[in-house]
């Protein structure tokens, strides 16, 4: 495992936000654990569910074929409706109403190429190839590569870009790209859910994720083939799921303790 010395300079160096390293580790040192958490107190049911397997299945179907991808109607409009079931969609906000289903068709085509670019890139790989202190600018270009894309997509009529366009890549990239949203993953890694200076955000969790995917390989490729789990789709999924399971008994130890002081206890 990285020193702590060397995880603490790898994510936060040359950052305004400063990762929590303690739970970090934690997350490290206990991902089964934590996976186990997560399939028995999974936040996600029916539709969040439903359209997320079927977009998998539709992209698979297609050979993970990108331009096929965004081209064919059915997958799109698979991964529209996972968007909006994965909170992208709030009827009483129209900041946050999604672009009308033919401007995302739109945007999607839009960056084809660049997706496709990208596509070879697995963030295991990386982690393989670049899991020694010094790697910083091989994780840094492929980040920025992504933030590319994702600060060009238009998902839904607000100014913000980092939750619906890594949601929407990781549907694409499914071995590259986690899905981050506030509510897991800004408060797994920070603490809280304030999101601004979304670019360096992303540098900063993909540096993350990166180390997640190093420290944790031999675990989620175990967990990717064990039956039973709920919702382990992909390598980066897994990473998502453990960030969800860690928050989620986070909560349920905070909720107990204050039952408990409450109750004198």
């Amino acid at each position: 495992m990285m020193k702590r010395k060397y995880l603490d300079e790898f994510v936060n160096c040359g950052f305004k936000r400063q990762v929590k390293i303690e739970l970090f580790n934690d997350l490290i040192e206990n991902i089964r654990i934590i996976i186990s958490n997560f399939d028995s107190v999974c936040p996600f049911h029916g539709p969040s569910i439903y359209f997320h397997d079927e977009t998998v299945k539709r992209f698979s179907s297609l050979s993970c074929n990108i331009e096929e991808a965004c081209n064919d109607a059915e997958f799109l409009a698979k991964l529209y409706a996972t968007l909006a079931c994965w909170g992208m969609h709030r009827m009483g906000n129209p900041a946050n109403h999604m672009v009308e289903f033919a401007d995302f068709r739109k945007t999607l085509k839009k960056y084809i190429v660049s997706i496709q670019e990208l596509q070879d890139v697995l963030i295991i790989n990386i982690a393989d190839g670049y899991g020694k202190a010094g790697n910083e600018d091989i994780v840094d270009k492929i980040s920025d590569k992504i933030w590319e894309i994702i600060k060009g997509l238009k998902i839904a009529h607000n100014d913000t870009h980092l939750v619906a366009g890594t949601k929407v890549l990781h549907h694409l990239l499914p071995q590259l790209v986690p899905p981050i949203d506030r509510t897991y993953s800004l408060r797994m890694f920070y603490g809280n859910t304030y999101l601004y200076c979304e670019k360096e955000v992303f540098r900063q969790l993909f540096r993350c994720y990166f180390v997640f995917a190093y420290e944790c390989k031999r675990d989620v490729e175990r967990l990717l083939i064990e039956p039973g789990h709920v919702m382990n789709t992909s390598f980066t999924k897994v990473l998502d799921n453990a960030v969800v399971g860690f928050i989620r008994k986070n909560e349920r130890l905070t909720d107990k303790n204050r039952k408990n002081s409450f109750s004198g206890v």
